[in-house]
């Protein structure tokens, strides 16, 4: 209903935007006959104003309720936060991929012992166990993702 009557006042500024000379007469005719009839006098204006803050005042209330809904239910949302020390798998995945050839879990753990990171080779084999990123080679090698092979 609103693009309706938004299109039609846009299809009247355009006509007026054309037509200057007949908007100007067309409005004109439309203030004497609204003064004629009484429509521009003081207490009209109150009378009518009044009714349309009656009509809107429960349109307020509804939006006001709808607010002070919104935020309750905003307050209760909980954010969860990424830790900041990445997990052990985000660990020895970057370190895998980085590297580029397949570990095992305690050439792994030394490599990231090396750079700072106390994660023992048990703890390593089972996240790499559970995690689908994580492909295991012969001779419990894992490796990131899967494995390239030359096409001939």
């Amino acid at each position: 209903m609103f693009q309706l009557f938004g299109a039609g006042v846009n299809r009247l500024a355009v006509l007026a935007a054309h037509n200057p000379l007949a908007a100007t007469a067309a409005v004109s005719g439309l203030l004497w006959w609204c003064h004629r009839h009484g429509y521009l006098t003081r207490d009209s204006w109150r009378r009518r104003l009044s009714q349309a803050g009656g009509v809107a005042k429960p349109m307020l209330e509804l939006a006001q309720a709808g607010m002070a809904e919104h935020r309750a239910l905003s307050n209760s949302l909980l954010v969860v936060e990424p830790p900041a020390y990445p997990t052990s798998e985000q660990l020895a995945a970057r370190y895998l991929a980085r590297c580029g050839q397949p570990l095992t879990p305690g050439e792994l753990r030394d490599a990231l012992a090396r750079r700072g990171h106390t994660v023992s080779a048990a703890q390593l084999k089972r996240d790499m166990q559970t995690h689908g990123a994580f492909v295991r080679a012969p001779g419990d090698l894992w490796t990131v993702g899967r494995q390239v092979r030359k096409r001939i």
